[in-house]
């Protein structure tokens, strides 16, 4: 199982791995074995400007974390939608620091992977499932 984020835990500048069975990249085919890739997690003001930068006016809400690099590179693609942005704990241990929601291209540039942001639904997943949040 994967461990929930302790409360107002903050992601910032770390690199993540996101997991998934998308296509490989924009438009192309799907994988015939589980993909994973590394990205940094950025604050949601530097993803707002680097979307701007590209000429899209989308909205980079609270509840959104961006994952990704300014020159593309890496990305969760078409397809990984539902799959976990995950990172390593100290003690070896996972925990969930987002979901893939969306994104517009792949790993194209100055337009950041969008994830939903775990902490921010963690008041809803705990009342759901009953789990201990600690």
């Amino acid at each position: 199982p994967i461990c929930l984020p302790r409360d107002g835990e903050d992601f910032t500048g770390r690199i993540a791995t996101v997991t998934g069975w998308g296509r490989l990249k924009y438009g192309g085919g799907v994988p015939s074995v589980l993909q994973e890739v590394q990205v940094p997690i950025m604050e949601n003001h530097v993803c707002q400007e680097m979307f701007r930068t590209a000429g899209h006016t989308k909205v980079i809400l609270e509840s959104f974390v961006c994952a990704g690099y300014a020159n593309g590179q890496r990305d969760s693609c078409e397809g990984d939608s539902g799959g976990p942005l995950v990172l390593q704990r100290p003690d070896g241990r996972y925990q969930l620091a987002g979901t893939v929601s969306h994104g517009i291209k792949c790993a194209a540039p100055y337009l950041p992977g969008v994830y939903m942001r775990t902490t921010y639904f963690k008041p809803w997943i705990v009342a759901i499932t009953g789990i201990d949040s600690s």
